[in-house]
């Protein structure tokens, strides 16, 4: 998977990615790479282009949660790229 290979730089606060998951009037996905909210974005985007940095690192709130399963849960010393999600 294309994504797998490409670590988060940003912070998203997960109570903003579940309410645009949750929205149903409104696309809504954020660039990893910035943090930057997107409307429009199918719920599983992967790789749109970001209007606010460039970098083809926007994703669907939707897939981004997907993405996030299991990074709490992972043993200590594992690859976290994935634990991008704050409370």
């Amino acid at each position: 998977m294309a994504y797998m290979n490409q670590a988060p730089k940003a912070k998203l606060n997960i109570d903003a990615v579940i309410a645009a998951a949750e929205n149903e009037e409104e696309y809504i996905g954020f660039c990893i790479a910035c943090g930057a909210e997107h409307y429009g974005v199918e719920p599983d985007s992967r790789c749109y282009e970001c209007d606010e940095c460039g970098k083809h690192k926007v994703y669907g709130a939707q897939e981004i949660l997907l993405m996030s399963v299991g990074a709490c849960s992972w043993p200590t010393g594992w690859d976290k790229r994935f634990y991008i999600l704050t409370a």
